[in-house]
């Protein structure tokens, strides 16, 4: 039984994983770059190869990261008879997996793909194969760190939902083996206050500074001469709605 609530588990995570790695990069990401510049076909395929390789090495580096996240939730599940101290670590760890996915998306996740694809950018946009300015790397990057900051949000509510019958489980044994109900130790790492607030944050925000990065890349691509014009508007536009948006969520959740 034990295997099986494990691998239900395993098996959850890599759906959500996958659903919000595919949807944040070949759905946003890859939108974001194809419909906002101009390219010819052997430059989307520079790109494409550039996206496939940076997520290469994106996968390598967060594989590694995620088995050393669910390690000690792994050995209570294989051990017949886990320890006492075993069960403690890894409901702890359950507790914070969802705050450690955010962790993951904003640090192996983000850096394993964007440190790559801003390295092959610059060597192609050097040998004049991408006909981009420099910069562009740099604008790619806060994209990426924006869309980042959305995945990380559906991650983090993904990962609450699917970790509640790894607790019960581990509850149980702890309760059968030694008497010893955890419920009781639990610690809470993020209120329903701070996920309001967080989410109402990344949601209401990061798509709005998102699609400004877009309407850059178009006033560019064709040549507007409003660029100094729309960023001075767009500032002190979204410097007021982010105020509001903040003092919105803070009075919500107090």
């Amino acid at each position: 039984m034990r295997h099986t609530i494990f691998r239900h588990f395993l098996l959850i995570l890599l759906r959500n994983y996958i659903f919000g790695s595919l949807l944040a990069v070949f759905g946003v990401g890859a939108l974001f770059m194809f419909t906002t510049i101009d390219v010819q076909l052997n430059e989307t395929i520079l790109l494409g190869k550039i996206i496939c390789l940076s997520l290469l090495c994106m996968l390598s580096l967060e594989s590694i990261v995620f088995s050393l996240m669910i390690r000690p939730i792994k050995r209570t599940f294989l051990n017949d008879q886990p320890s006492l101290h075993d069960l403690r670590l890894s409901y702890k760890q359950t507790h914070r997996l969802p705050i450690l996915s955010v962790y993951r998306i904003f640090g192996p996740h983000l850096f394993g793909f964007s440190i790559p694809a801003m390295a092959m950018s610059y060597i192609y946009i050097n040998n004049e194969m991408l006909p981009f300015p420099l910069y562009y790397v740099g604008i790619a990057f806060g994209a990426s760190v924006l869309i980042a900051g959305m995945h990380a949000i559906i991650e983090f509510f993904l990962a609450t939902k699917a970790i509640q019958p790894i607790l019960v489980y581990i509850r149980d044994q702890s309760q059968n083996l030694y008497d010893v109900d955890f419920s009781h130790q639990s610690h809470i790492y993020i209120s329903i206050q701070k996920k309001v607030l967080y989410s109402a944050i990344f949601i209401g925000i990061f798509p709005l500074l998102l699609f400004s990065l877009a309407t850059h890349f178009r006033f560019t691509e064709a040549s507007i001469p409003l660029l100094t014009e729309y960023w001075s508007w767009a500032c002190y536009r979204f410097s007021c709605f982010d105020i509001i948006c903040f003092l919105w969520c803070v009075f919500i959740v107090s």
